[in-house]
């Protein structure tokens, strides 16, 4: 006869039973917990690990129970630790640690959870917010954070500090020619080989497109002029890329603290000013900052504002002046020249605004509205009945380089009604020789469409004479400077005559700028050069006050 269970024993039973069953719902829920779970005693020997803490830590249990848990965490600390795997990667994981009991003993129970993904995005991150993804340098805002910090301690130990703001130039020419590609590449070796000799403390970085800074601390005036004779003397050198010889130029701008600004943006903005003051001595220069380049640098901002008021206003208008045929009394063609009509100032001329313009890209626009003013206006004259002369129209640097510039111009053409016969476009010698291949293709297109080009400023540039018989132009212009002279400077007169013969003997015409005297015209007309503009013939005017066509 069974023995009947007391009240006790059935609660402890029951107790028992339940205990088993937290036990293994404790253990189910550890055995299939997404975090690594991992339990170690008081000596730090691993007693048990789930199944997550195995693919974590790359190991199977059996390798690892018995084991000291830094037999798989090599560097850790008190929250995260590098597991290094048998394959040799690393992982990154986070961990908790909980005080414990395992089997009746003290234990600690550390939760792992696998943060490595986490890490690389947020390293990558980092990666895209303060360094440039093409050179591999910081970019402006690590360098401004930099910056500042060299700044401050500067500012304690009473030391100096230097940037200097480097601009490449040619970049866009290289781009057009050969690629984005070369020019990537060139600009990645441009910035490993600035980065050598530079000390430990300084940093280089590239803060535009083709623009770079450089931090120096605890510097000499004297060795930031060396550091950038030497920059500019690495410039100088040809570049090998992607089969390539390639040649480029820079100029660099320079301010210190505390002499020429005492926070990082006014620096670095000075460094930058510097860098344009530069720019205006020409290639291969070099400049420190100086205080009355702000009032400069001032001024420019202005001036760029009013020239977007202008044109959005329409204040700019054209003068235009007669070319005349000294044999027959002619005239056989108009210059189109452009003025600012400012509301306040007057009549503004080209040289006060033009390099303004060009600088900021404005002169395309500008230029734009130049050739489509010229051609309206010479089309209104024929509409009139006027006898067709040649409208010149004077391409800027930038307008010329633009790879919209024959599909604009046959715009323009299209839009006006002129005729391509009558309109001759002008470009200076400089233009013509900064990239030949694309002069000589664009000037080609261009008269395929019946447009004449005329080389302006004749005898001022470096064009070398072997170029004339590849670039299709139909007329050389002798600038101004040499005929003011030629009846009173021997040189002058000489350098005239050469370039008359030079043009007859290659089938040119030739037109000589800035005639104001009787005496000068007859020089010209025994040179056989007898096409001449200048006050002589008429003054640039507007086109209700010309009297001579």
């Amino acid at each position: 006869m069974l023995k009947r269970k007391t009240a006790v024993e059935k609660l402890l039973e029951k107790r028992t039973y339940e205990l088993v069953r937290s036990e293994a719902r404790f253990f189910n829920i550890i055995e299939n917990n997404a975090d690594g779970i991992v339990v170690i005693d008081r000596a730090g020997i691993i007693r048990y690990l789930n199944p997550a803490a195995e693919a974590i830590l790359g190991k199977l249990r059996e390798e690892l129970i018995g084991n000291p848990f830094t037999y798989v965490v090599h560097q850790g600390g008190v929250t995260e630790a590098e597991i290094q795997l048998a394959n040799g990667q690393a992982r990154v994981a986070e961990l908790r640690v909980t005080g414990s009991a395992w089997e009746g003993e003290d234990a600690q129970l550390i939760s792992l959870r696998d943060i490595t993904e986490k890490r690389v995005l947020g390293e990558r991150v980092q990666q895209l917010l303060f360094y440039d993804l093409l050179t591999g340098l910081p970019n402006h805002t690590f360098f401004l954070n930099h910056l500042r910090l060299a700044i401050a301690q500067a500012r304690h130990k009473s030391q100096m500090v230097a940037v200097l703001y480097l601009h490449l130039d040619r970049l866009k020419n290289i781009n057009d020619t050969y690629g984005h590609n070369v020019g990537d590449q060139l600009l990645h070796t441009v910035a490993d080989r600035l980065k050598e000799n530079l000390r430990a403390q300084d940093v280089l970085a590239r803060v535009g497109g083709n623009e770079f800074a450089l931090l120096l601390t605890d510097i000499t005036a004297d060795a930031v002029a060396q550091i950038a004779e030497q920059i500019l003397d690495k410039l100088r050198q040809p570049w090998v890329v992607i089969g390539h010889h390639l040649y480029i130029s820079g100029t660099i701008g320079s301010a210190m603290y505390p002499d020429h600004g005492d926070d990082a943006e006014k620096l670095l903005k000075n460094a930058y000013t510097a860098m344009h003051r530069a720019e205006e001595k020409g290639t291969h220069s070099y400049q420190f900052y100086a205080p009355a380049m702000y009032a400069d640098a001032l001024y420019r901002l202005e001036t760029e504002a009013n020239l977007r008021q202008a044109l959005a206003e329409n204040q700019f208008v054209l003068h235009y002046q007669p070319q005349v045929n000294i044999c027959t009394g002619k005239v056989i063609g108009v210059e189109a020249l452009l003025r600012w009509n400012h509301p306040e100032k007057g009549l503004i001329y080209p040289n006060e605004f033009i390099p303004i313009a060009e600088e900021t890209g404005l002169i395309v626009p500008i230029g734009e509205w130049t050739l489509y003013t010229a051609c309206r206006q010479n089309k209104k004259w024929q509409e009139q009945g006027l006898e067709p002369v040649t409208m010149a129209v004077n391409l800027s640097a930038r307008q010329f380089q633009q790879p919209t510039l024959v599909a604009d111009i046959k715009r323009i053409l299209a839009e006006t009604g002129l005729d391509a016969a009558w309109l001759e476009l002008e470009i200076t010698e400089s233009i013509a020789m900064q990239n030949v291949e694309f002069t000589i293709k664009t000037l080609q297109e261009l008269t395929e469409m019946g447009i004449r080009f005329a080389l302006d400023d004749f005898g001022t540039g470096f064009c070398s004479l072997g170029y004339l018989k590849y670039f299709p132009v139909s007329k050389l212009k002798i600038d101004r400077s040499f005929t003011r002279d030629i009846t009173s400077d021997p040189d002058a007169a000489a350098i005239v005559t050469t370039i008359a013969f030079l043009a007859q003997n290659l089938k040119l015409k030739v037109v000589a700028e800035g005639v104001e005297l009787q005496d000068q015209a007859s020089f010209l007309k025994q040179q056989q050069c007898i096409e001449m503009q200048g006050y002589l013939f008429g003054r640039p005017v507007l086109p209700d006050e010309i009297k001579w066509l």
